[in-house]
Order: C-alpha cells, then sequence, then structure tokens
C-alpha cells in the first residue's frame, strides 16, 4: 500500500542480512545518479577521485579495474545493467564498511555518536514502556537487533534504582563509554541488518538525498534536502505583499511543494520536499485542463467523494492526485473527490503571486540525485518509479546506438530532444571512457 501511495515498485534485492546496503548499492549505481553526482562535486571545485578515493580503492579492488572513478564508474554500470546480483555481492560489504569507517574516523565522528545517544534513549523508553503494557512512541529500527543493547536494558531495568530519568542516564552513560564502541563493532561484522543510521552516513558520504518508504506510513528523509524556501522576508520576497506571506507559505505546504514536518522548519525557511525543480514548477501552476476542472468542481453542491468524470485526461489525474485533491474511490476502478469545493478550488488554481514565488523556488532549490528505498521489518528493497524506468530504457537505447557508431548529426538529429539531450549532456563521459 506505501508503495502504491507514490507510484513506486520494488526492485528486488539479496536478503542475507545485507540488504540494506545491497538496496543503497542498486539505488545508487545508475546511470543519472552517479553523473548528477559528478556534476555536484565538480560544481564545488573538488577532484573525484580525492573525493571518493576510500570507496574507489576498494570497489577498484574487489572490481578489478583501475583506481579511478572512471574506470570504477563504468564497472558498476556495466554491472547494473546485467548482473544486479553480483554487483550487489561485490558492493554491499564495501558499503558496510565505509559506513562504520565514517563513524570511527570521519570529521563528524563526535557529532554522529552524540545524535545516537538521544535515538537510544527514546528507545529504552519505550522499552519502559512496553514493560508497563503502554503504546511506544519510537519504532525501534535497529537496537534491539543486538542482544547486548537488549541485556543492558534488562540490566539496568531490574536494577535498584527505579526512577526513571536516573535509569535513562545510566543507559546513556554505558552508551557513551563503552555501549557506542560495541555497537560499531557489531555493526561491521558480515550479514548485520542495518538501518537509517547506517545508511544515512552513505548518503552525506556520495552526496544524495535519501528518502524511505515504510511498509506502514508515510515516505519520510533521513538525509539531505533540496534547498529551502524562505520567509519571505530578504529581497526576494519584496514584491509580495507582507500581508500575503503566510499565505504563499502555506499554499506550496498544501501542495507538497514543501516538506511537512516541524523538524523542516528552521531559521531560514521551510525546506523543499521534491525531488526535481520541474515538479516544484508544475506544482506552482494550475492544474492541467484547469478551467473544464474549475467548472465542475462549481457546479457540485457537494464535491467531496464527488466521482471524478471519466473524461479527462491522465495527466489533470495525476496532478490532481498528487495535490490530494482527488483519490481512488471505493470501487477502486474510479476516483472521488478528497476535499470539498473552496479547499479543491485553491489547490487546482495558480499559486498567488506565481511569478515571484517561481523566481524564488528557482534561486533556493538545490538539485541532488535523490534514493528512495523500502523497508518493511525484514527486508530492504530499492525501488523505482515507472517514469524513472523509462529515462533509464531510454538512456540504455540512447547509448547503444551510440556505441554501434551512430554519433553523427543525422542521427542525433532523428532523437528526440529531451533525450539526445540527456544521452549527449549526462553520459558522454562514460562513452569516452568505456572500456572495451
Amino acid at each position: 500500500m506505501a508503495l502504491a501511495r507514490y507510484g513506486r515498485e520494488k526492485e528486488y534485492t539479496i536478503g542475507e542480512g545485507d540488504c540494506a546496503f545491497n538496496a543503497f548499492t542498486l539505488a545508487l549505481c545508475q546511470p543519472v545518479v552517479l553523473s548528477q553526482i559528478e556534476r555536484s562535486i565538480k560544481s564545488a571545485n573538488q577532484d573525484i577521485n580525492i573525493r571518493f578515493q576510500d570507496f574507489i580503492l576498494n570497489a577498484a579492488e574487489t572490481l578489478g579495474t583501475d583506481v579511478s572513478w572512471d574506470a570504477v564508474k563504468t564497472a558498476l554500470l556495466r554491472l547494473r545493467k546485467n548482473r544486479h546480483e553480483e554487483l550487489q555481492r561485490h558492493i554491499a560489504p564495501i558499503m558496510r564498511q565505509l559506513s562504520i569507517d565514517i563513524a570511527r574516523n570521519s570529521t563528524d565522528a563526535i557529532l554522529l555518536k552524540a545524535r545516537t545517544v538521544d535515538k537510544l534513549g527514546s528507545v529504552f523508553n519505550d522499552y519502559l514502556r512496553k514493560k508497563r503494557n503502554k503504546p511506544v512512541t519510537s519504532p525501534d529500527d535497529i537496537f534491539s537487533r543486538h542482544g547486548f543493547i537488549t541485556n543492558k536494558f534488562y540490566e539496568v531495568y531490574s536494577g535498584k534504582d527505579k526512577d526513571k530519568l536516573t535509569q535513562r542516564k545510566k543507559i546513556e552513560n554505558w552508551w557513551w563509554n563503552a555501549g557506542y564502541d560495541q555497537f560499531l563493532n557489531e555493526m561491521a561484522k558480515p550479514k548485520v541488518w542495518a538501518g537509517d543510521i547506517e545508511l544515512a552516513r552513505l548518503a552525506k558520504y556520495f552526496n544524495v538525498v535519501l528518502n524511505i518508504i515504510p511498509d506502514e506510513g508515510f515516505l519520510y528523509n533521513i538525509y539531505g534536502d533540496y534547498g529551502y524556501f524562505p520567509f519571505l522576508g530578504d529581497e526576494m520576497g519584496k514584491n509580495i505583499p507582507k500581508v500575503d506571506r503566510a499565505e504563499v507559505v502555506e499554499h506550496l505546504r498544501n501542495r507538497f511543494v514543501l516538506a511537512q514536518g516541524y523538524e523542516d522548519v528552521h531559521q531560514y525557511g521551510v525546506n523543499f520536499a521534491m525531488p526535481n525543480f520541474a515538479d516544484v514548477s508544475r506544482r506552482l501552476h494550475a492544474v492541467p485542463n484547469h478551467e473544464e476542472v474549475s467548472k465542475f468542481i462549481i457546479e457540485q453542491a457537494k464535491l467531496k467523494g464527488q466521482i471524478v468524470p471519466s473524461k479527462w485526461p491522465k495527466r489533470c489525474l495525476e496532478e490532481l492526485i498528487q495535490r490530494n485533491v482527488i483519490g481512488r474511490a471505493s470501487d477502486s476502478k474510479s476516483y472521488s473527490f478528497s476535499v470539498d469545493g473552496n479547499v479543491a478550488l485553491q489547490l487546482i488554481a495558480e499559486v498567488p503571486h506565481y511569478r515571484e514565488v517561481l523566481q524564488i523556488c528557482r534561486k533556493h532549490y538545490k538539485s541532488h540525485s535523490t534514493l528512495v528505498l523500502h523497508k518493511s521489518p525484514n527486508h530492504w528493497s530499492n525501488t523505482i518509479h515507472p517514469e524513472e524506468q523509462r529515462q533509464f530504457e531510454a538512456h540504455e537505447k540512447m547509448m547503444h546506438r551510440l556505441s554501434q557508431g551512430f554519433f553523427n548529426t543525422r542521427s542525433i538529429n532523428a532523437i528526440p530532444l529531451s533525450v539526445a539531450s540527456y544521452a549527449v549532456c549526462m553520459s558522454l563521459d562514460s562513452v569516452v571512457h568505456k572500456k572495451t
């Protein structure tokens, strides 16, 4: 159900205890993702061979390639295309060790350790709640899978001191002085279940946004953002009247242009929630067939629950779904309206002060590759959106034509501009450096 909500499909991953790293590997090793990572490193004036030297060294040894980003990238993409399982078995152990090395040796090591203290404390609080037959508040992704942690919980719980705050303090002190290091030692072993904590380190290392779709609940972010939309107090917002600024931000949140969680609101603004700027721009505009949709809404005495006309085009329906204006009807075949008329009219219209808002979004939006993984209680999978799959297949087709000697003006002119630009601009380097 959760995957269907986001229009994504699971991609098979090997289990055997390394499924989190297998899923991350499959999500990362795609032409579009690796090319975008390259561009972000180049725009930061960094040498990609130095930036990823630890990964390159280990991957080159495992894959039998030259010790360079280009050679490793070529080998990764070849395996990604033809031998998924081999790619996972080669790279997942490297990802595991890389994540542990970052936790131990990076400049952020102390900060990363400190962040786990609160997480562990929350899990211990839930342990106490379970002992009192109360519902948990922080579903545990990782800690309860380790016997040495649950044994420590029991030791403190059954001790003489029954004050909850004192018990939690004992757990946190133990974790800081000994437990965390033991945890890293355990996590460094092959086939040990990994979770959000380990994957977030990898996402930061490779400079990608990492989102998770759980079996139940909503998609959530464990690392990265796309920039933020400001509170319109700066120079960019001067053309929007002060009385309208709060309304503009509310419109953007209601359309899911901006993130919904309180943790995404900070002193500068609210984080963007959308994985590419084209989606942001489309969401600011009126829905397709706006005049026809508006007329239908106005004509209904009661809109919520009303069946959507079957003649409306697919692109219109898709946008209405994304704005939460409509959803599947009870018959699971048609669509019905999910909101009342006044709300629907606001959500389908062009956002207030459209030109100014678009300009502000363009200034503050940051483009990063987004990986979306699926997590069930006992398995991690990669996910793919059908549109991403179509882009991947178009890319593969184009690269095959180029490799067969079709790289000439006539053949490029015969290809749709979007596909031609995609292949030439994003992947020409892989043609030049491709091993024979």
